[in-house]
């Protein structure tokens, strides 16, 4: 009835909010016995310790270091590991989108999350959020949740960002792509069958805000790691399949 300790690597794969990380989670579910999110293990080490000696795989919405940290006192077994990005203006409209549809999916499931992000998405409810400048306001109010997060995530969270900061971490990937494809077919040796996007959200903003000019000096400033780290992880991709 369960699984036997596996002696291997363990696949990991550092799920990115809003970065089509939920397609490719099903992917793998699809593949071999695993787990996601895997941050609601932190403070339970015997049930951690199982699942990381025992499954092929592991996602969770936690930052490389943090998943280092976690994982290597959970298990001996060797880590291989995996992200995905997304282009950070998408990324980052579909993060603001996605604290509007909490509160429009209502009930049980707005309820379910922390009361702060409850408050965040009824303010981000009552602003005007046509308005490039206030919607700067909101993201500058919670910079956490919004800029560079995706560089957060895939480089560490204990990082002083500069021009070149985390570079030498991306050595850490086995595979860091901009096409959850091509995670997927890394990992599991096969390319996925077609499948429709998984929790996808319908837009209550006009992402047109997020092309707008104000909004384009904005982030080239404030969320430029991740615009470095996409466009680095474009071309390096790009030179894999032209070599």
């Amino acid at each position: 009835m369960f699984p036997k300790r596996q002696t291997g690597p363990l696949v990991v794969f550092i799920h990115v909010p809003k970065t089509a990380g939920t397609t490719v989670n099903t992917h793998l579910a699809a593949w071999a016995g695993g787990q996601d999110h895997i941050e609601k293990f932190r403070d339970k080490p015997v049930r951690l310790k199982s699942k990381a000696d025992r499954l092929h795989w592991i996602s969770g919405h936690l930052a490389l270091n943090q998943m280092q940290a976690l994982l290597g006192s959970a298990t001996k077994r060797p880590l291989t590991i995996y992200g995905l990005m997304r282009d950070p203006v998408a990324q980052i409209a579909s993060q603001y989108n996605w604290l509007l549809e909490i509160r429009h999916r209502g009930g049980r499931f707005f309820r379910g999350h922390p009361q702060p992000i409850r408050d965040l998405s009824d303010h981000l409810w009552a602003s005007d959020n046509a308005d490039p400048g206030v919607v700067i306001q909101n993201i500058c109010a919670r910079p956490g949740l919004f800029l560079n997060l995706q560089a957060r995530f895939l480089l560490g969270d204990d990082l002083k960002f500069s021009e070149d900061t985390g570079v030498a971490r991306l050595r850490s990937y086995s595979c860091l792509s901009t096409n959850p494809d091509q995670v997927v077919s890394a990992i599991t040796g096969a390319q996925p069958q077609q499948a429709r996007q998984e929790n996808a959200s319908p837009y209550h903003i006009d992402r047109s805000v997020f092309e707008a000019d104000e909004m384009q000096a904005f982030l080239q400033k404030r969320h430029r790691f991740d615009l470095r780290l996409f466009a680095r992880v474009q071309r390096e991709r790009a030179a894999v399949k032209g070599s």
